[in-house]
């Protein structure tokens, strides 16, 4: 069920499948250690932000977040229009995939679901959720194994899973919601841990900034993002048309968090392999209500909440749900 409310954001808010070759002998490939911004306050844990704007429902206690497929033959996916949080992040060759998280039943049908990458598992540890895929880049693999994140890989639990034949692989691998939340309960995951990050205190306001009635993302071509402001919520566009989930339901979100990080990718024999830093500081752009206002935010470690505050380090109130879009560091987005 998709819920609409007051989200809190100073918070909480790589396409090498597993057959692939071995890349365990790669030396492990680690970004310059991030320069964190002086003055930057931590936010309130990350369950302060998704009490309202992903509201648990009584008997799902614990989140839920499926790996979606976001290439033009994957469209239109199915189940992102219920999503309480999606973030999209960029892999290989700077292509955006998506993470949908769900904090009740879910809709029966969501994805097409492909594989993880790190960044991806590093969102989920924050959120303490678990993490419903198809296969795993090499890097992605060695993350699982380390255990921060439990993990529903459909190679290894496949009852979950079934293949629309009406589309071609490999954009055509579906999971139902009730199915997964079943497999959470039989391997005793459904129970939300314990933040292990202490909440602190934020001054909240509500966002002041530049009007914002219609914002562009420069993603490659084929995946250029729009948000378009009517009605009270944002309405997202995808390579010049309206992203429609497949029952023709628009995607609609009340906030647009825009994160830039740090990217890099290389190429490992065949493969293509890329490093997002979602750890660190950097800047950023809240765009919510019909204002964008400029952010600064902050993730100490994996488990750590992600801090969004303003220019002053305040917290501000957005309305959910939560659309956060990373874009590689030098990318700038145009607000209208």
């Amino acid at each position: 069920m998709r819920r609409t409310g007051l989200v809190l954001a100073a918070v909480g808010i790589l396409a090498a499948c597993a057959r692939g070759p071995d890349l365990r002998r790669l030396p492990r490939l680690e970004l310059p250690p991030p320069r964190l911004l002086e003055g930057l306050h931590p936010g309130v844990a990350f369950s302060g932000f998704l009490g309202s704007g992903c509201p648990v429902e009584e008997g799902y206690a614990r989140l839920l977040a499926v790996m979606v497929d976001h290439d033009p033959r994957a469209r239109p996916q199915s189940g992102l229009a219920s999503a309480c949080l999606v973030y999209e992040i960029p892999i290989e060759a700077r292509l955006p995939r998506l993470l949908a998280v769900f904090a009740d039943a879910g809709p029966d049908r969501v994805g097409p679901v492909r594989s993880v990458r790190p960044a991806f598992l590093q969102v989920a540890a924050e959120l303490g959720a678990v993490v419903a895929h198809a296969g795993a880049s090499e890097p992605a693999y060695r993350y699982i194994r380390t255990g921060p994140v439990p993990v529903l890989n459909e190679f290894s639990i496949p009852w979950p899973y079934w293949r629309d034949r009406s589309r071609r692989m490999p954009h055509n691998l579906y999971a139902s919601l009730p199915r997964l939340r079943d497999a959470m309960r039989r391997l005793g995951w459904e129970r939300q841990p314990p933040a292990r990050v202490p909440p602190e205190r934020l001054e909240y306001r509500l966002p002041q900034g530049q009007a914002a009635a219609e914002v562009e993302l420069p993603y490659p071509p084929g995946f250029e993002v729009r948000f378009v402001y009517r009605d009270g919520a944002y309405e997202r566009w995808v390579a010049g048309r309206p992203h429609l989930d497949d029952s023709g339901r628009p995607v609609r979100v009340g906030t647009v968090v825009v994160q830039y990080a740090r990217w890099r990718g290389w190429r490992a024999g065949r493969v293509d392999v890329s490093e997002v830093g979602m750890v660190g500081s950097g800047t950023g752009l809240v765009v919510t209500g019909g204002v964008a206002v400029p952010v600064r935010w902050r993730k100490a470690s994996d488990p750590a909440p992600t801090a969004f505050t303003d220019l002053q380090g305040r917290g501000l109130i957005l309305a959910g749900p939560v659309w956060v879009s990373v874009l590689p560091e030098g990318r700038r987005v145009s607000v209208r």
